[in-house]
């Protein structure tokens, strides 16, 4: 049960920096805190933290893809 918890407080933490130094900082670094602080009693907290990322994730991506096409009309229309 613990290194499960080590394992997947670990991952967050690596996701919520990497997701910081892209995207909105302010956000996911208020996020970090709490995080390191969790212990093993708080792995809901954790698994709760982790869909939100992964649902965060899908959302950037589509936003990236989105702008990319709106990129990709602005070149067509300056030929």
């Amino acid at each position: 049960m613990t290194s499960d918890f080590t394992h997947k407080k670990t991952s967050l933490l690596a996701e919520l920096k990497i997701l910081a130094l892209r995207h909105n900082r302010d956000y996911y670094i208020s996020m970090i805190p709490f995080i390191e602080k969790a212990g093993p009693e708080d792995i809901d907290l954790i698994e709760m933290y982790q869909m939100a990322i992964d649902e965060d994730r899908a959302k950037l991506i589509q936003s990236r893809k989105a702008l990319g096409g709106v990129a990709q009309v602005q070149d067509i229309l300056a030929l």
